[in-house]
């Protein structure tokens, strides 16, 4: 079946975050910390793990997280590694999945079946100053959540004094032929309270 596109988005506060891996031994990132977060949502939300296919909904038993890399020794050539089971991982097992299915994919020893079984898509143009971009579904995939890259915006605290703080806009593109907008926007409201609470991501 033809893919209905539609999107939702939010801006999640990421100081904390931030804070929370500097201190963290795991060798994890931000975009480990969304991948570990959706992953963990994507368990309440099986619309979001399923698409459209002969007429029939399918859905994705596991939890298989793929992720985007662009490879620059190959035009830029876009590969989607797959986590298995990615919401069974600690932070610390996850990031190190994701190191080395990069490595393989950049010396080119990537094999074809880890590019097969992902049930959701997490993107990030990492290096690029984009704020917010909206992604496309991978083949078998009905959503896929792209992650703009950190900006700082000046915020009013409780107190009323005025402060930097560190935003990353949340894109969710989605199948409306598989869930409506509100579903969509209930999964990104309960990964922006993860990512804006670390520890529960973290932990």
């Amino acid at each position: 079946a033809e893919v209905i596109l539609a999107t939702v988005e939010t801006d999640v506060r990421v100081d904390a975050a931030e804070r929370l891996l500097e201190g963290h031994d795991s060798g994890a990132g931000l975009f480990h910390l969304v991948l570990r977060a959706t992953a963990q949502a994507l368990r309440d939300f099986p619309l979001l793990r399923s698409f459209r296919r002969g007429g029939r909904l399918r859905r994705w038993r596991e939890i298989g997280l793929a992720y985007t890399l662009v490879d620059p020794e190959r035009d830029y050539r876009l590969v989607t590694p797959v986590v298995e089971r990615a919401d069974g991982l600690s932070l610390e097992d996850l990031a190190g999945e994701c190191m080395a299915l990069s490595l393989e994919a950049y010396r080119g020893e990537l094999a074809q079946e880890k590019l097969l079984g992902g049930c959701f898509t997490v993107s990030m143009l990492t290096g690029l100053e984009v704020t917010r971009f909206t992604a496309l579904q991978n083949q078998f995939q009905s959503a896929v959540l792209a992650v703009g890259s950190p900006r700082e915006r000046v915020v009013r605290q409780a107190e009323g004094s005025l402060a930097a703080a560190r935003f990353v806009t949340l894109t969710l593109s989605y199948d409306h032929g598989v869930c409506e907008g509100f579903y969509a926007g209930q999964f990104l409201t309960q990964l922006k309270q993860s990512l804006e609470e670390p520890e529960r991501a973290a932990s």
